[in-house]
Parts: C-alpha cells; sequence; structure tokens
C-alpha cells in the first residue's frame, strides 16, 4: 500500500510540475530570438515599465530572462539596433487583450495572478538592396555599331 502511495504522489508531482521547468507564481519572461541568423552574437536591448529608469535588458539569440511581477499592465519595448529588423512578437498564452506595436518594438500586456506570459522578439538582419547592372550610353552606341557590321 505505501508503495502504491508513493506512486500516486510522484506521479501527481510530475503532473505538477511544467516540463521546461520552474516558472514565477505570476510573471513575465522576455526572449530573444534570431532564427534566420543562428550564430548571432548581436545583442538586443530591451526596456520595461518596470525598469528603473535608464535600465535596460540585454539578450542575445536564444536568450530569455523571467521578471517575477505582481499583477497589472505592463509595457516592453525592444530598440532594434542598426542592420537588423523586427519580424514578430509572440505573446503565450494567448492574449487577446494585448497591444503590438510591431514597427516600435512595443508590446501592452495585462499580467494576472499566477500567471506566466512568455513574450519572443524575432529578428533578422536587413537584407542588403540588389544591386541593379546598367549600361552606359557609350556602351549601347558600341552594341549598335557591331550590330551594323
Amino acid at each position: 500500500m505505501k508503495k502504491l502511495l508513493l506512486g500516486v504522489v510522484l506521479a501527481l508531482a510530475l503532473v505538477a510540475v511544467p516540463a521546461y521547468g520552474f516558472q514565477a507564481a505570476t510573471s513575465i519572461t522576455i526572449c530573444k530570438v534570431t532564427p534566420e541568423n543562428p550564430n548571432s552574437t548581436e545583442l538586443f536591448s530591451f526596456t520595461g515599465c518596470w525598469f528603473d529608469t535608464g535600465d535596460t535588458l540585454e539578450l542575445g539569440n536564444g536568450d530569455c530572462e523571467t521578471y517575477e511581477l505582481d499583477p497589472g499592465c505592463y509595457t516592453i519595448i525592444e530598440l532594434i539596433p542598426a542592420g537588423w529588423q523586427l519580424d514578430s512578437i509572440t505573446v503565450s498564452p494567448n492574449q487577446p487583450d494585448a497591444v503590438i506595436a510591431l514597427a516600435q518594438g512595443l508590446v501592452v500586456v495585462n499580467l494576472e495572478l499566477d500567471e506566466n506570459i512568455i513574450i519572443t522578439y524575432s529578428n533578422s538582419v536587413v537584407p542588403e538592396p540588389a544591386t541593379v547592372g546598367f549600361l552606359t550610353l557609350g556602351s549601347l552606341m558600341f552594341i549598335r555599331r557591331r550590330k551594323a557590321k
């Protein structure tokens, strides 16, 4: 009977703990990914409305940072470095009332008691402009003369 009870307790403990590890009771996790540039060493800066004035969070590809916070409305902004573009911002679990302003790198979420929100920012390098070749007037005249002969 003791073995059965111990097995049930262990099984319940395994179900109660998420596979990805412990998370704070009420928290926001900010994550950074650069899927098109997996070897990037670029650091991306973030500000949160709960940060002290002038403080920023620096995250590289694959990094995350979790903050235990009181329930409330929170704003997070990514400061996009030169040469990079922000491709997407995802909030999970899905927050129907979340405000996402992609061009500004801004997210506003309403954090409820015992909720764990994960915000993932995905960036890529700004593509180089395409190079277009051109012919000069002299080149066109040379081609025209060659065809005439």
